[in-house]
């Protein structure tokens, strides 16, 4: 499967409007975003869903899994990780995931740089957030290398973020209220609560929203 592969071009998938797709394993669906392989796959964004008592068989990541729990709780041998919670599990990491009451993820497959091997686990609600400088709203960084930003982005009022000059593309998805986008190729428009987006290196973009929209923003890591 080849699914939103071409990096040059703007993506937007609202992707409560789309359907959830079963996995080989009952009780696991999920949402495609991007996909590049079958169920061995080179590289992959889903969001997945997994109910109450399903689990997933032990595998690896031979290129990392990053991972932002949406809703419930989401399990493995390391420990719990609630509602909010943010993991990076480097190239080669293995785990056998589980839950007990169901649970919602952003996931991000086999997209490390080779050198970016540290593990991280953060818990958003919990940790503080700072001011960005250039918006003067909320920002949370997560992650960060000399290829890739990774932060979280909360409205503190109505006003527009401007991201002009991201010459290695971004990606953005929704976690709370909506977002107002407007980009050299697209008319502005309102994207809700899971909204989807991957803009190429070096697209101009304006972000507004409602106060405490809260965005996961990724850039960087779009180059060729």
């Amino acid at each position: 499967m080849n699914l939103h592969m071409d990096f040059t071009r703007p993506i937007i998938i609202q992707s409560a409007d789309e359907p959830w797709a079963d996995t080989p394993l009952a009780g696991v669906q999920r949402r495609r975003l991007e996909r590049n392989g079958g169920e061995i796959t080179t590289r992959a964004t889903s969001i997945v869903k997994y109910a109450s008592g399903s689990s997933f068989t032990e595998h690896s990541h031979p290129g990392g899994e990053e991972y932002l729990v949406l809703e419930g709780t989401f399990s493995d041998a390391t420990g719990h990780a609630p509602k909010g919670s943010y993991v990076r599990n480097p190239p080669g990491s293995r785990h056998a995931p589980f839950n007990e009451q169901g649970c919602q993820i952003f996931v991000k497959l086999e997209q490390f740089h080779p050198e970016d091997n540290e593990f991280v686990t953060i818990d958003t609600h919990t940790t503080p957030w700072t001011v960005d400088a250039s918006s003067g709203h909320n920002e949370m960084r997560l992650h960060a290398t000399h290829t890739e930003t990774v932060k979280l982005l909360a409205f503190t009022q109505s006003s527009a973020v401007t991201e002009a000059h991201l010459s290695g593309g971004v990606e953005l998805l929704v976690l709370q209220g909506e977002i107002h986008l407007e980009t050299e190729a697209l008319a502005r428009q309102n994207y809700p609560r899971h909204t989807w987006i991957r803009l190429p290196p070096g697209h101009r973009f304006t972000l507004t929203g409602p106060l405490e929209t809260q965005l996961y923003i990724k850039h960087g890591h779009l180059l060729p």
